[in-house]
């Protein structure tokens, strides 16, 4: 079962599989960009990334929570394109509640001796992704992709699906 896990975000999409690590830049070094524009944007990439990854049996992505007003328009707005490029591709698709990948994510660097109070959540998913692979190089969006992917792949998430 080949899964390619996926963090939304409103400017930027962390992709990773094992052997398969991408960022979306769906602002393209512009300053300001509108939501469709980068909904399209983020079509297009996404479609190109499912295609440069292979067959995949499963998309899973971080579940994204109300925050309000655009940011809140603009990550249900790139969820929404998520499941369509990947039901295009006839690959299955996994949400992870957030709530549950923070808490895997604290658990998994406890159990690895290396959890630090003063620890934010971008330094808990980057720890945690190095546990399991080589980040240098990776950014957050990655990182977090990365989480996600392991998260899914231990808690046998795509079975559920």
């Amino acid at each position: 079962m080949k899964l390619l896990a996926v963090d939304p975000g409103s400017q930027t999409v962390g992709l990773y599989a094992p052997e398969f690590v991408r960022t979306l830049d769906l602002m393209q070094g512009e300053k300001k960009v509108e939501r469709p524009e980068r909904l399209s944007r983020l079509m297009v990439q996404f479609a190109e990334a499912l295609i440069d990854a292979g067959p995949v049996d499963f998309v899973v992505y971080e579940e994204q929570f109300v925050r309000g007003g655009a940011t809140t328009k603009a990550l249900f707005g790139a969820v929404g394109v998520i499941e369509a490029v990947a039901s295009l591709q006839f690959a299955g698709i996994v949400s992870v509640p957030q709530a549950s990948l923070r808490k895997w994510a604290w658990g998994t660097l406890m159990k690895a001796g290396k959890a630090k109070d003063t620890m934010g959540d971008k330094q808990v998913y980057k720890a945690v992704a190095s546990l399991y692979t080589d980040t240098s190089g990776f950014d957050e969006h990655q990182c977090d992709a990365c989480c996600v992917y392991h998260f899914t792949m231990e808690n046998q998430y795509a079975e559920k699906a």
